[in-house]
């Protein structure tokens, strides 16, 4: 159903089972495949920072106890990671990977739903495994919270592909009290604090946030520096 390629490499993801022809609705920066399992959708809009994919429960009879696709890449190789995201790597071994598929969450159509009240849950599991020579991602929903008598549908399962910013690309430099006007950017360390002769730095960073949609609720963000 979709191939996402950049820089030589590619992400492919398409239903896994029996292959059968598809119907694609296509709508400015969006595509949907209607009754991909079962009479749920699956629908994917691009933007700046990847590919935003969901499936779509319509109504109670779609809910499944599994959504399995099969991924397939070049360039790259899926793994599990720690906090539930599947990491895309370069297979010249490289640490960082640079595609991502965070951890998914799932939301119905009540009005509290964007605010992680009982219309937004991440009780959702995400695993990549070799079946068969093909390379398998499975959701598997939480069955309680789906079947609640509260649940609104549509209901949305919202796994997404991300491009992994590259950390060079974000600027950090320090600023003392007393050289106000000296540009401290070259030294390879952010000075906080005071110094010796009781001067106060402080160290400022930016980063490049263009590539998240404006309309983006960041539920959460880590920043990790370390003292030495």
């Amino acid at each position: 159903m979709l191939t996402f390629e950049a820089d030589g490499e590619s992400i492919g993801l398409g239903a896994a089972g029996e292959k059968r022809a598809l119907t694609p609705v296509v709508k400015d920066s969006s595509v949907a495949f209607p009754d991909v399992f079962g009479t749920a959708d699956v629908r994917y809009y691009v933007s700046r920072t990847g590919v935003k994919e969901t499936v779509v429960l319509t109504a109670a009879a779609d809910v499944e106890g599994e959504y399995t696709f099969e991924l397939r890449t070049s360039g790259l190789t899926a793994k599990a990671q720690p906090d539930g995201s599947i990491g895309f790597f370069k297979k010249n071994g490289d640490e960082r990977p640079k595609y991502v598929i965070p951890a998914p969450n799932m939301y119905d159509s009540s009005a509290t739903n964007q605010l992680g009240q009982p219309g937004y849950s991440d009780k959702i599991t995400q695993t990549v495994t070799q079946q068969g020579g093909k390379t398998l991602l499975t959701l598997k929903p939480d069955q309680a919270w789906l079947a609640a008598k509260e649940r609104v549908f549509p209901i949305v399962i919202d796994p997404t592909i991300v491009v992994v910013p590259d950390p060079t690309a974000a600027q950090d430099t320090s600023i003392s009290e007393a050289n106000a006007g000296v540009n401290y950017g070259t030294n390879p360390t952010v000075l906080v604090g005071d110094d010796a002769s009781h001067n106060t730095w402080r160290g400022l960073l930016k980063f490049d946030t263009s590539m998240i949609p404006t309309t983006t609720t960041i539920r959460s963000a880590d920043l990790n520096m370390h003292y030495g």
